[in-house]
């Protein structure tokens, strides 16, 4: 410190001459180049207006883009990950007609007979009024296909299935034989699975797990539900990846899909929309917002964001202030893991390993964070193919008697979060 003290002295009076200068000396000519002058105030005001007209340009191109592309999931006009574009190519090649109707009016416009088949996808989009008036619309058809329809569809239709949310990420064999399932057939997941009531003609593909009917329950996530005297011949498919581009390489997906859609030469794709809902109805969003209500929203907060930048105050460039010391990253890990050893708490230790190792694993499989860990040990079980009750003893097991217990523990989630991402 004394060292410092005489610099410091010496270099302050110096520098106080050099400003007062500069200030008022009339040879200066950085004193009055600041943002003070007439000049500069309109460049900079010039400066805000064409960043302003800049933003309005590229939000505008973006909400054009937007419109103009199709990003609607199993929509035949989708080239993304999650469009159906790759299914309606190949099925046109094959010579099938396609009509796609986006909303109830035109499909109703649509004559559909049986050398028709009928798709109907974003089935969430409707209501039990409007599920029942496609149905209605839909008797002549060759069939008609529901691609992951809902509790409140199904209800609906007032069709004889029980509906289950049940996604699976494992591959699944069809099990049956039907026109257009082979029984050697697999799709790669699931996400809806069905159950046909008691003494219902209906034939099931794909269950869980090739022994998953040993105990008497027919369940699968294909159901075929033959032609009545009230409705036509009924396919309802659990599997949205047998139509998406990103999955529908994968196993049999795009032969089970071409095969169910591709047997009539007219294929009419239903594409819901939850504008067709009325106000009040089960289903309806609350409330139904127009078409340019998000274009809208998203100009106005450009906007916003645009003058913020403008009046917003600028506080100078960010001054870096160095450390007294330097803190290691797991510092606070170990002292943490030290008093736990010190008050002998392996309690809590194994719990934090735990969850720690339960929020990684449900966000690896796509779980919910509230997932509760008797669904979480029952989703690896399928994925691992060990068992459930295993599964749950690792994740959420007594407490470990000693260190050595805890040691162990520790490799089992470790081993475990291991042969999941492998």
């Amino acid at each position: 410190m004394s060292a410092s003290g005489p610099r410091l002295d010496t270099a302050l009076p110096s520098s106080r001459p050099a400003v007062a200068a500069g200030e008022n000396g009339p040879g200066d000519s950085t004193g009055t180049a600041t943002g003070d002058s007439p000049r500069a105030r309109r460049w900079h005001s010039r400066l805000i207006w064409a960043a302003v007209v800049v933003v309005v340009v590229v939000v505008t191109w973006l909400i054009t883009a937007q419109q103009t592309s199709n990003a609607q999931a199993y929509d035949p006009a989708n080239p993304g990950p999650q469009g159906a574009q790759a299914v309606a190519e190949v099925l046109r090649q094959q010579g099938v007609d396609i009509t796609v109707v986006r909303s109830q009016q035109p499909f109703l416009d649509q004559r559909i007979d049986s050398r028709t088949t009928v798709l109907v996808t974003h089935t969430d989009e409707l209501s039990s009024r409007t599920a029942r008036t496609a149905l209605e619309h839909a008797r002549h058809a060759g069939r008609f296909v529901l691609l992951l329809a809902d509790p409140v569809v199904v209800g609906g239709l007032d069709l004889p299935v029980d509906v289950t949310m049940e996604p699976t990420y494992t591959t699944m064999t069809a099990s049956c034989q039907l026109t257009d399932v082979r029984r050697s057939d697999q799709i790669s997941r699931g996400r809806i699975r069905y159950t046909p009531h008691d003494g219902t003609d209906a034939r099931v593909c794909f269950p869980p797990s090739p022994g998953f009917a040993a105990g008497g329950t027919d369940s699968g996530y294909l159901v075929d539900l033959p032609q009545t005297a009230d409705r036509p011949h009924v396919v309802l498919l659990g599997s949205g990846a047998v139509l998406t581009n990103s999955s529908v390489t994968d196993a049999d997906n795009a032969a089970v899909a071409l095969r169910s859609l591709g047997h009539a030469p007219r294929l009419v794709w239903y594409v819901a929309d939850n504008a067709d809902i009325a106000a009040g109805e089960h289903g309806a969003p609350l409330p139904l917002l127009p078409s340019w209500f998000a274009p809208a929203a998203i100009l106005v907060a450009s906007a916003v964001v645009a003058l913020m930048c403008w009046r917003g105050r600028r506080l100078g460039r960010l001054v870096t202030e160095p450390l007294p010391v330097v803190v290691r990253a797991t510092e606070t890990a170990e002292s943490r893991g030290r008093l736990y050893r010190k008050a002998g708490d392996r309690g809590r230790a194994a719990a934090i390993l735990r969850g720690a190792t339960r929020r990684r694993l449900t966000a690896y499989l796509g779980l919910a964070p509230a997932t509760p860990v008797e669904e979480l040990a029952h989703a690896l079980a399928q994925v691992t193919g060990r068992p459930s009750g295993e599964l749950l003893t690792v994740l959420a097991g007594p407490d470990p008697a000693g260190d050595e217990a805890l040691l162990q523990t520790a490799d089992q989630l470790a081993s475990l979060e291991e042969e999941v991402r492998e």
